[in-house]
């Protein structure tokens, strides 16, 4: 079942799945702006998230993190101000850095055909992890980056959409 899911849905995994958005990028910039952000183009926030294993029996080398000494596969994210989260990455080995699933997922060649389509650079805020470029921006790269910083990670929802900071209608129980 997976496997058909993963082979007849690919457009809910790739570049279409974030070009779906590439219209209402401004609305998300402005809602991301009138949070705190002093950077009026970015559009969503792009992680990496490691997921731990059990001590597997074969390929432990691959599977072994040593910046966290636990062996875990990758996955790389983006959510979106209305709580989506397109263009999902992996599973990678956990071997494998940040900037490794940036550049395999190609998400840069995404953000740039949507800028030739709009005819505007939006851009992704990312940790340190990732490299600066013209369409990801992270902490100490913009002005002020101090008080950035730390308004940049509040915005970001951390799990779920109904983040108060980005209502998409729905309530969580703690918020009823």
């Amino acid at each position: 079942m997976v496997e058909y899911i993963f082979d007849n849905f690919v457009h809910l995994r790739d570049w279409r799945s974030l070009a779906v958005y590439a219209n209402q990028l401004p609305e998300f910039a402005a809602t991301i702006h009138r949070k705190g952000s002093p950077l009026r183009h970015i559009v969503g926030f792009v992680d990496g998230t490691l997921q731990h294993l059990a001590r597997p029996g074969r390929y432990q080398n691959v599977l072994y993190n040593g910046n966290d000494r636990v062996h875990a596969i990758k996955w790389q994210g983006i959510l979106l101000p209305n709580g989506m989260q397109p263009f999902p990455f992996g599973p990678i080995c956990g071997s494998n850095h940040d900037a490794f699933m940036l550049r395999e997922s190609r998400l840069l060649v995404a953000m740039e055909r949507m800028a030739a389509y709009l005819g505007w650079a939006y851009a992704l805020y990312g940790d340190l992890a990732y490299p600066n470029s013209l369409y990801l921006c992270r902490p100490f790269d913009v002005p002020d980056a101090g008080s950035w910083q730390v308004i940049a990670w509040s915005l970001r929802p951390a799990t779920s959409p109904t983040n108060p900071y980005f209502h998409t209608g729905r309530r969580s129980k703690t918020q009823q």
